[in-house]
């Protein structure tokens, strides 16, 4: 994929494989859902989870999103580099509001103002979380849809 296809794949991607690096050193994957600002992945997840304790550890990360249900249309993107955790009420209320309008059916920033109470239930769940932004320092993406149907 061209740069732009890579940046437009990312923003559109659904569910995000994020990887971090356990204690013993073996893989730590976990699916999330993600928003990109401008052109980044960041990721709103509990301070406590295991993915910050093992981010602050060890920064080392890899995100990876993929489409298709068969071989000739498999797309995919796989970002390693570094994981920065932010610890900002602020930024976590902003991913919120985001990771709301993108998987809610279109209900969220984009469409006006949240009514109070889903406001409410943003911002509790805003003071449980950092965010986690991938940083990416090699890029790996793959169009299946552009061999011609020769493999």
């Amino acid at each position: 994929m061209t740069d732009e296809e890579q940046r437009a794949f990312l923003e559109n991607g659904y569910t995000a494989i994020l990887t971090s690096v356990s204690a013993d050193g073996l893989p730590h994957p976990v699916a999330m859902f993600y928003v990109t600002i401008d052109g980044i992945a960041h990721f709103a997840t509990y301070t406590k989870s295991q993915k910050i304790v093992n981010f602050r550890r060890n920064p080392a990360a890899a995100v990876l999103v993929e489409d298709g249900k068969s071989y000739e249309v498999l797309r995919g993107l796989l970002l390693q580099g570094r994981a920065e955790v932010v610890d900002d009420r602020d930024l976590a209320l902003t991913v919120q509001r985001g990771l709301l309008e993108k998987y809610s059916l279109g209900v969220g920033v984009g469409q006006g103002e949240l009514s109070t109470a889903t406001e409410q239930l943003v911002r509790r769940q805003a003071a449980k979380r950092s965010v986690v932004i991938m940083h990416p320092e090699r890029v790996v993406s793959w169009d299946h849809t552009k061999l011609g149907g020769t493999y």
